[in-house]
């Protein structure tokens, strides 16, 4: 039954794709966009629309819509309801929808550095009963921010220490990008947590911007807070340090398969070395 109903829509997809769009209404037939800003990809930018058209295979033809398309108005029949469960409603055109996919994809190029981004959205009526519309995204990124300058200034002796070797990924002349920064931050973090400082968190690592050093430059110094303890019965303690974690003491037990954990208490022979201590059930 889906099989013939699917040649037939392959047959017939050109055809009333419209059928079931309400009158004064359009179907939201294509989409495009257009932008000056080579080194972000389109696929990139149509992540951030909040309306997009009924799927289609080959780019073109839209299947379901067209399986969709093959009922009748009346929803009480068997084959009706069949067709549109199998099937996908038309999309209709939401102008509100459009105004927010644009506001969207702006932000998006703010966050990449394009802060004096142009973003326009315009609309054309398609069709032989003028029921469709297309509707196109017209980007011009303008001059973007970029990083004149990226350091630490780190208040806590302890952590200044550590920080000392750390490389940056991101580097002066790339584009101001927060979610460059925001993963050179959690790459921060993997390095403190690394390096013994098992309570750094992001919480912690924070990042200040100065744009008047010049023109559409930006200078990014990233700071750390003091770190806070719960402390039993009483408020969250400040410290001026934070604290870094030591291995106290690792005990060894050479067996694999085990899963009876009272079974660890039964060890018959100990040996010690240093902070390492190794348990033994046999001799």
């Amino acid at each position: 039954m889906l099989v013939v109903a699917m040649l037939m829509a392959l047959l017939t997809s050109s055809c009333s794709l419209t059928k079931f769009v309400p009158n004064k209404q359009f179907l939201f037939n294509r989409v495009e966009v257009k932008s000056d800003v080579d080194n972000i990809s389109k696929t990139q930018i149509k992540q951030y629309l909040r309306q997009k058209p009924n799927t289609g295979i080959f780019g073109r033809i839209r299947l379901s819509l067209a399986i969709y398309n093959m009922s009748g108005r009346d929803s009480s029949k068997w084959i009706n309801r069949k067709l549109r469960g199998a099937g996908e409603p038309p999309v209709i055109f939401d102008a509100d929808d459009m105004e927010m996919s644009r506001q969207n994809i702006k932000g998006y190029m703010k966050n990449k550095g394009y802060h004096n981004v142009e973003v326009e959205a315009d609309t054309i009526v398609k069709g032989r009963k003028r029921k469709k519309m297309n509707v196109r995204f017209d980007i011009k990124g303008n001059q973007p921010y970029k990083l004149s300058d990226i350091s630490l200034d780190i208040e806590d002796d302890t952590l200044r220490a550590y920080m000392y070797n750390y490389q940056f990924s991101t580097k002066p002349g790339d584009l101001f990008d927060l979610d460059a920064l925001q993963s050179e931050r959690a790459k921060m973090v993997t390095f403190l947590r690394n390096s013994g400082f098992y309570y750094m968190s992001n919480d912690y690592i924070y990042a200040e911007a100065d744009t008047t050093v010049d023109d559409h430059s930006v200078s990014v110094v990233f700071k750390c807070r003091p770190m806070v303890m719960n402390v039993a019965g009483g408020q969250p303690k400040e410290l001026k340090n934070h604290i870094r974690v030591k291995i106290r003491n690792v005990n060894v037990y050479p067996w694999e398969y085990n899963t009876d954990l009272s079974y660890s208490t039964n060890y018959k022979d100990t040996l010690s070395c240093g902070s390492m201590n190794y348990y033994y059930h046999g001799k």
